[in-house]
Parts: C-alpha cells; sequence; structure tokens
C-alpha cells in the first residue's frame, strides 16, 4: 500500500509541474503581445506626429499668396545698359492733340524705373523722339529698329496703340473710355524681337465702364492699366499685383 501511495504522490507532482508549464508559457506569451501592442502603439504615435511635423514644415516653408511672384518673361533690366528707348506710336493719321502717345510713353518709363529696377540714367528721353519726329520727314517711315540706331539705344520697346476711345456718358461728367496696344521689344544691334513668343505682339486692352471723376480720371486710369500690363513682364511681379482690374483680355489668366 505504502509503494502504490508513493508511486500516486509522484504523479500527482508531475501532473501539477504539467499544469504548471501549460500555464508558463501562455502567460508569458500574453505578456509578450500586451508589450507588442504598446511598442506598435508607440510605434504609431511617434509616426503620426513625425507626419504632423513634416506637414506643418511644408506649410511653414511654402509661401502665401500674398508673397508669391509671377516669374518675368524677360529680364528688361539685363538690356538696359546700352540703354532702353519706349516708342509709342499709333495707327491711321494720328489724334493731334488727343494722342496718347506723350502721357503712355512717360507712364511706362516710370513703371519701367520703379517696377523693373530699369535705371533712370539708361531710360532714353522721350525727347529725343519729338525732336526728331519734327526734324525727319520720313519719321513715320522708320521701323523701330532703326529708330533705335538713330537715338543710341540698345533695345526699343514699342508699344503701338491700335485702338483709343473716350466718350461721355451723361451731363453729370460721367466717362467711359477703352484702349487697345500691341508691343514688342526689339535688339538694335541684331535688330530680332526679343519678347514676346508672338509673333504679332502682345496684345493688351483695358476698358473703363464708368469713371465718375470726370474725362481725365478715365484717361489716367486706361493709361495706367496699359502701362501695368505691358511692363509687369520684364520683372518677378508680385501675384496680388499682376492683374489689373481694368484688364479686359484675358492674357495670362492662369498665372493669377
Amino acid at each position: 500500500m505504502g509503494g502504490y501511495a508513493f508511486t500516486g504522490a509522484i504523479r500527482g507532482c508531475k501532473m501539477q509541474n504539467a499544469k504548471r508549464r501549460t500555464v508558463e508559457p501562455l502567460t508569458t506569451s500574453l505578456f509578450k503581445l500586451r508589450s507588442t501592442g504598446r511598442r506598435l502603439v508607440f510605434f504609431l504615435i511617434g509616426l503620426s506626429v513625425l507626419c504632423g511635423s513634416c506637414n506643418m514644415i511644408g506649410i511653414m516653408g511654402s509661401k502665401s499668396y500674398y508673397e508669391q511672384k509671377i516669374p518675368a518673361e524677360l529680364k528688361l533690366k539685363d538690356y538696359a545698359r546700352g540703354g532702353v528707348l519706349v516708342f509709342v506710336d499709333e495707327t491711321g493719321p494720328g489724334r493731334g492733340e488727343h494722342t496718347l502717345r506723350p502721357q503712355l510713353t512717360d507712364v511706362v518709363g516710370t513703371y519701367l524705373v520703379k517696377k523693373a529696377r530699369i535705371k533712370s540714367e539708361n531710360l532714353l528721353s522721350s525727347n529725343r523722339l519729338w525732336r526728331l519726329r519734327g526734324e525727319r520727314e520720313d519719321f513715320s517711315l522708320l521701323s523701330p529698329v532703326e529708330l533705335g540706331r538713330t537715338t543710341g539705344a540698345a533695345v526699343v520697346l514699342y508699344i503701338l496703340i491700335t485702338d483709343y476711345e473716350l466718350y461721355a456718358m451723361d451731363e453729370q461728367g460721367y466717362y467711359g473710355g477703352s484702349l487697345v496696344t500691341r508691343s514688342m521689344l526689339f535688339d538694335v544691334s541684331s535688330g530680332r524681337a526679343l519678347w514676346p513668343t508672338e509673333k504679332a505682339g502682345r496684345v493688351v486692352e483695358v476698358g473703363v465702364e464708368i469713371e465718375t471723376g470726370g474725362r481725365e480720371a478715365t484717361l489716367d486710369r486706361l493709361i495706367t492699366a496699359t502701362a501695368q500690363c505691358i511692363t509687369r513682364s520684364f520683372y518677378d511681379c508680385p501675384r496680388p499685383q499682376f492683374r489689373s482690374a481694368d484688364e479686359k483680355r484675358d492674357y495670362g489668366s492662369e498665372q493669377w
């Protein structure tokens, strides 16, 4: 009987040890699983923080609309050292005292100096053209390149007024009007066009539907808008300033 009791006790101990060995691996596995889960959670949290930081850096590094600039089609200041001549012409016999040539010439010159950073000493005086116009009977037959050679310019910004209209709207002094130009930039030495890519020149069309300030205010708007739309191609123009409120033609609208 004693032998059987001893054998039974041994069997009991073996069964308990077997149960303990079965429980211990299961407990260890559950612990490892929980540890792996925690590490995975921490990894995902760290990854999300890192991605958020990258996005924030990207947002902080990108320029706002007001800081963005439209790249110049041609930087005129790189060609201006030898002298820039602004030559404004018009189709037909001209409008006499109502011509816009002097005003448009002056305003375009002002924009080139202030916006395109052309040195004022490199901008040829329009007085040369007015004197030449009076001295030469064949002035109207001279090409922009020939005028550039005569005046000693390196490049000529040729602006042709193709259409111009100014009209009173009522007895209260309200005015409206429109102005259409076609422009090209010529290299005098080679005689070739430097700008634009369009063979017929860059067309700018502006219009004033109604101006309550009278005739002079209407003219000022037409001339200023035209000068802005022509000269903006020659410097890196801030995006908010690229388009004129009075511009009618949709050239470059995809850049606004």
